[in-house]
């Protein structure tokens, strides 16, 4: 399946859903700090990716960082382009890189549109009693889990279909599921640290 004999509309959708990635990630940030945060806190930051921590915690909806890596985004396709259909002859390369960023970038998008969806039926009919906080290695399992399941939605139907977007887009999620988990691991060992620097102080 090759998807992009000319490469200009797919830098155009793919610049207008990595943008809209940020924007609702941004949105949906400010929504969690209304009225529903007095029943659901995330620990640490509501983001996940470490790269984008400071510009979602402090609300920018322009954010240099972000636009340098959507402007690098561009680069890389046109070059991938480039290589798999005018040098190698071999298109599969870039279906398999647009099904990575894709459909990785669709399952973050679910994930956002969700957590809009909830906040905005909590305002309209309040439905969230008590208070629960999320910790910070618990939130990134659920994540690190919801790509590893997408992905290996992806990958069957990849080798039912032998289609390479698919299976770029399996291998993506279950690798950024896999960084998840890792993550999740480090904020773990971090606590631990903490907790015993605690116990050292106070038996100081």
């Amino acid at each position: 399946m090759m998807i992009a004999t000319h490469i200009w509309p797919v830098l155009l959708i793919w610049g207008l859903v990595y943008l809209a990635d940020f924007a609702i990630t941004i949105y949906s940030a400010r929504l969690f700090q209304g009225p529903i945060g007095e029943h659901i806190r995330f620990e640490g930051s509501f983001e996940l990716t470490p790269q984008f921590e400071k510009d979602v915690n402090a609300m920018r909806w322009i954010s240099p960082n972000f636009l340098v890596r959507w402007l690098a985004s561009f680069l890389l396709l046109y070059l991938v382009w480039w290589l798999a259909y005018r040098r190698l002859g071999f298109p599969q390369i870039f279906d398999f890189l647009m099904g990575g960023l894709f459909l990785r970038e669709a399952v973050v998008l679910i994930r956002h549109m969700r957590n809009v969806a909830m906040v905005k039926l909590h305002e309209t009919r309040p439905g969230l009693e008590g208070r629960i906080t999320y910790a910070r290695w618990l939130n990134l399992r659920l994540s690190a889990v919801d790509l590893a399941l997408f992905g290996i939605l992806f990958l069957i139907l990849a080798a039912v279909l032998k289609n390479w977007f698919l299976l770029g887009g399996g291998v993506v999620c279950l690798f950024t599921g896999v960084q998840h988990w890792a993550l999740a691991r480090k904020e773990i060992s971090r606590q631990a640290i903490l907790v015993l620097e605690d116990g050292v102080k106070d038996e100081g």
